[in-house]
């Protein structure tokens, strides 16, 4: 790791999304449904997809599954998110501090829209609910 050169990366092509989202397929694969919600949900920016996927990879070995469907993922993405509470799980809410000095920043417009737009699809989710 001596030479390795810092590269920060930004959102990546929706066909490199899906390599990065299918690289395990031999051992975990998401339905169609499910890789489109992640990455609608990640904008495409890897780090976001890699939380999504680790998590998943977790539910799916507590679980003894070999697939993630859009309904695993949303318990998986409600858990991370703290709309659900987690029961007899490895999985967690995100720790607070977890974008911070990373692709998080407050001056790189494409990365709050991905944050806001986020937010926005779940809360537009939850006020569907009460009504």
């Amino acid at each position: 790791m001596v030479h390795v050169i810092e590269h920060q990366v930004d959102k990546i092509e929706p066909d490199d999304a899906d390599s990065l989202i299918t690289i395990i397929d031999e051992m975990l694969s998401f339905t169609p449904e499910a890789i489109n919600h992640i990455k609608e949900l990640s904008g495409n920016i890897p780090y976001f997809i890699q939380i999504i996927c680790k998590n998943c990879g977790d539910y799916a070995v507590e679980n003894r599954r070999r697939f993630i469907g859009y309904p695993e993922l949303e318990k998986v993405i409600q858990i991370l998110t703290g709309e659900a509470n987690p029961v007899n799980t490895i999985i967690s809410r995100l720790p607070v501090g977890i974008f911070q000095n990373n692709q998080y920043s407050t001056t790189d417009p494409k990365e709050i829209e991905v944050l806001i737009s986020t937010l926005c699809y779940l809360n537009k989710k939850f006020d569907t609910k009460r009504e």
